[in-house]
């Protein structure tokens, strides 16, 4: 995110003046370009201070009619950890004194400049679509401090149990007391070793759909559903070769963010989701949420993103602030310096992947911006990279890594559940090493 203040904002969209166009000719030309610039014009002086992303004005001055944001509204790193999920009334009260402060700005704009997709509970600001009018009611409203770009991220698409010495220890150590909250597309409660039967069930007591905002979380994609049985499906002996999840007497909360059966999330919905997760903490006090898990990202972040993802940074600084564990996976691009967003948020701990067994040599097709691989036009980067062998613990060339990844946990091929009652024996990515975290 390329931050730029407001009294900086492209002055070819100020209103210019000049005194000594005296010749008609001159006139008639220049009033006719100030006619067709007119769309792009700033025709309100904004409050000095404010930063907004740079990409949102570029994208309205190249003739869209909307872009998605999000909007940080003053003093919204006060708010940061005051929310205590362990002391209700005094969370009802932050979130209350929270969504007063947002009201006074959404009740301010007009909906046809700005629609609004979600408020925060825990997090001073809102996400919403604007219009270029939208964007200038915005930056005048001196309650605004911030607008983000809200970015699309996509789903990071024998057992590494073993291979992490962790047969013994889960016999101890198996989620016994916990929650996880899988942040994903949803989970197939409805598979036997989730739980089984309705929502919620005895695996699954808890979650949301936010990417349809209903109550509903049923997996249809079934990158959820994949990454649930890693983290804490039911111990098993079979069938096949699945043996349960890591913390497999852990309970699950499904924190859908995508609509229907895609694999696609905006930034605001898994901040949303890691806000949920916050609230909800001590839904059922006997299993807390004390993990959550992100198998999403996007971008290419070379140190610690938390300038340039503020809304995901301050859901994460609360969700630590309140005992619980973020994990996300690095990214499947191939980075050797990178990772992606939400993973390279200083407060998630980020996870690259690695060989659970020898599975031969495969190819990846990996992003261009990799210092690996070759053209490959089989690729829709046109980039890949290719083992010439595999072995566990060896580091898969598709996975991204950086000086400030955080750790290594096993990934292809991962044997797991999947949507519709069975299993899969391909699961794979670093989608599937950050569960085993």
């Amino acid at each position: 995110m390329h931050d730029i203040k407001v009294e900086e904002i492209d002055m070819k969209k100020r209103w210019i003046t000049k005194k000594y166009f005296i010749d008609t000719f001159f006139l008639f030309y220049f009033f006719l370009a100030l006619l067709m610039a007119l769309p792009a014009m700033v025709y309100a002086e904004p409050e000095m201070g404010k930063v907004i992303d740079s990409e949102i004005l570029d994208r309205l001055d190249q003739g869209e009619d909307f872009v998605d944001v999000i909007v940080l509204l003053k003093g919204y790193k006060d708010y940061q950890g005051s929310v205590r999920a362990d002391e209700l009334a005094r969370m009802a009260a932050v979130q209350s004194e929270i969504r007063f402060q947002q009201d006074i700005v959404v009740n301010q704009l007009d909906p046809s400049q700005f629609n609004v997709r979600r408020i925060f509970e825990n997090i001073l600001g809102f996400s919403g679509r604007v219009t270029q009018e939208g964007i200038l009611a915005l930056v005048s409203m001196p309650q605004v401090e911030l607008i983000e770009e809200d970015k699309i991220v996509e789903a990071h698409l024998a057992q590494g149990i073993p291979l992490m010495n962790a047969s013994t220890l889960r016999s101890t150590y198996d989620g016994t007391g916990i929650s996880v909250a899988i942040v994903d597309t949803g989970i197939d409660y409805t598979h036997s070793m989730l739980g089984g039967g309705g929502f919620p069930n005895t695996k699954v007591i808890g979650g949301y759909d936010f990417g349809d905002s209903d109550t509903n979380p049923i997996d249809c994609h079934g990158h959820g559903t994949s990454v649930a049985g890693i983290s804490a499906g039911t111990l098993a002996s079979g069938p096949g070769d699945y043996i349960g999840g890591v913390a497999h007497k852990a309970k699950l909360y499904a924190l859908k963010i995508v609509p229907g059966c895609t694999g696609s999330a905006f930034t605001s919905t898994i901040a949303a989701a890691w806000d949920w997760a916050v609230t909800h903490k001590n839904d059922d006090p006997s299993n807390p949420i004390l993990v959550i898990n992100t198998s999403f990202g996007g971008g290419y972040y070379t140190s610690a993103c938390d300038a340039s993802q503020p809304t995901l940074a301050t859901a994460a600084n609360n969700a630590v602030a309140n005992g619980i564990t973020l994990f996300g996976s690095s990214g499947n691009d191939g980075y050797c310096a990178a990772m992606s967003s939400p993973a390279c948020v200083s407060n998630s701990v980020s996870v690259g992947a690695v060989y659970d067994a020898n599975i031969g040599g495969p190819g990846w097709c990996i992003s261009s911006l990799s210092c690996i691989g070759v053209s490959w036009p089989g690729c829709s980067s046109n980039w890949a990279c290719f083992e010439s062998s595999t072995s566990a613990d060896l580091v898969t060339c598709y996975s991204n890594s950086a000086s400030f990844l955080d750790i290594l946990a096993p990934s292809n091929h991962a044997y797991t559940t999947a949507v519709g009652g069975g299993y899969t024996s391909s699961f794979g990515g670093t989608s599937a090493a950050s569960p085993y975290s």
